[in-house]
């Protein structure tokens, strides 16, 4: 777990935007809650398929799917979807650029 590297690499990278990094920090601590360490999956194939779990379309939102990913949404499922999703894309960028 690369936690604290992470969150000083989010405040580098959004040093304008210090509240995006806070909940950019706060979705990774979510996902990490439900799936464990995030490390494991970039080791196995940088994240490819925790990615995958976290696509939710407007066809899935106007058919009313379920969502296939273990974190629960308070809200809209399609967004809060993309956010995480977007998080976990992040934390690729992060360990790619060490």
């Amino acid at each position: 777990m690369k936690t604290d590297e992470f969150k000083s690499w989010l405040q580098a990278k959004y040093p304008d935007y210090p509240q995006t990094a806070s909940a950019r920090f706060a979705n990774w601590n979510t996902i990490e809650k439900y799936y464990g360490d995030l490390d494991a999956f970039y080791k196995k194939d940088r994240c490819n398929a925790l990615i995958e779990e976290f696509n939710y379309s407007t066809a899935d939102e106007r058919e009313n799917r379920a969502q296939n990913h273990k974190v629960p949404i308070d809200g809209n499922i399609r967004n809060g979807s993309a956010t995480l999703k977007s998080t976990i894309r992040l934390y690729v960028e992060f360990r790619e650029s060490q």
